[in-house]
C-alpha cells in the first residue's frame, strides 16, 4: 500500500488530474428510491479495460450516509450494475461515488499515461482507485416530492 506522500496514476471524470493523455470515464448513476442503477463507460484507455477484462480490476459504488455512518461497497465485473442500499439504515441524502478499483496488486502498463510515468508498468496496490466519478447524492423521498415555483401572483 502506498504511503500518504505516493501518488499514482487516477482517471477521474472531470479530467482535474491529468494522469491520461487520452483516456476518459463517463459515468452514469440514476437514483432510484434505495438503490441506484450505475453505469459506467471508459473511453481510449486500453490499459484499464484489459485489467477489467482479466478480473484485476472491478467497477464498484461507494455508498454512504454521514448521518447515520452507513457505509456499504459494491462491486462488479460488469459496467453497469444495480447497487442497493437499506433503506432502514440510512436518514437523510445518501452519497454515491462510482469507479474502477483494483482488486488485486497489479501492474498495469503506461502506454496510455502521460510521458511522466516514464516507459514501462506501473505497480498498482490492491485497493486503488483506477477510475473515479463525481459524488451523487440521492434526495430522500418526500424531498423528492416536493418542488417550489414562483408565482407571479405573489
Amino acid at each position: 500500500m502506498p504511503d500518504a506522500l505516493t501518488t499514482l496514476p487516477l482517471l477521474t471524470q472531470d479530467n482535474t488530474r491529468m494522469d491520461w493523455k487520452r483516456a476518459r470515464y463517463a459515468p452514469s448513476v440514476q437514483v432510484q428510491g434505495a438503490k441506484a442503477v450505475v453505469t459506467s463507460e471508459l473511453r481510449d484507455a486500453p490499459e484499464l479495460d484489459s485489467l477489467v477484462a482479466q478480473g484485476s480490476a472491478q467497477w464498484v459504488v461507494d455508498v454512504r450516509c454521514p448521518k447515520t455512518l452507513y457505509a456499504k461497497t459494491e462491486r462488479s465485473a460488469a459496467s453497469k450494475f444495480e447497487a442497493a442500499w437499506d433503506a432502514r439504515e440510512v436518514d437523510g441524502p445518501v452519497y454515491l461515488r462510482p469507479g474502477l478499483v483494483a482488486v488485486e496488486n497489479l501492474r498495469m502498463s503506461a502506454d496510455g499515461l502521460l510521458d511522466l510515468w516514464g516507459p514501462g508498468d506501473v505497480e498498482i496496490p490492491k485497493g486503488w482507485w483506477l477510475a473515479q466519478g463525481r459524488t451523487v447524492i440521492s434526495k430522500p423521498l418526500v424531498e423528492s416530492l416536493l418542488t417550489f415555483r414562483r408565482s407571479e401572483n405573489l
